[in-house]
């Protein structure tokens, strides 16, 4: 079983503008932070709440017609936003997508479709989080991903 792991946090409202607090003021919120392990046998991803260490869901990664995508790598960008996941098919077909998560909502909001017979392993965003990178390891390439239109701007060779 392969896990990889990745975080994300949604800060509270850490509010420290009053300057007379007193010991029966209320500490302010912490951020409610989860963790994200993909299942790849199992064709998804878990979320766990780190503040508690309970998993709280699975997103299941089949697709309409039922076929199951391994769950490769996780990756959550510097600004929190999304969570992306390198799939391949666990069908014949050998479709590979990357997997965009909304992490408030917990639901699958974009399948960026990568081709096929790639085996996509890793994914990676740049530090202002405006594209993507995606490893494939049949092919030795990179995939460029806009991660705002969710469109492959160029495949790295």
């Amino acid at each position: 079983m392969t896990m990889l792991f990745a975080m994300v946090s949604s800060c509270g409202n850490n509010d420290n503008s009053n300057t007379n607090s007193s010991k029966t003021d209320k500490p302010p919120s912490l951020p409610l932070a989860k963790g994200y392990v993909a299942n790849e046998a199992g064709g998804s991803v878990s979320v766990i709440d780190l503040q508690d260490s309970l998993k709280t869901t699975s997103i299941d990664f089949s697709d309409s017609a039922g076929t199951m995508f391994m769950a490769h790598n996780v990756q959550v960008p510097p600004n929190g936003k999304s969570v992306w996941v390198a799939a391949a098919g666990m069908d014949s077909s050998k479709t590979n997508y990357l997997i965009v998560i909304d992490p408030n909502s917990g639901t699958i909001k974009e399948r960026v479709l990568l081709g096929k017979d790639l085996h996509v392993a890793h994914v990676v965003l740049d530090d202002q989080s405006k594209n993507a990178f995606v490893t494939a390891g049949e092919t030795n390439e990179g995939i460029q991903v806009d991660a705002t239109t969710y469109q492959v701007v160029r495949n790295l060779i």
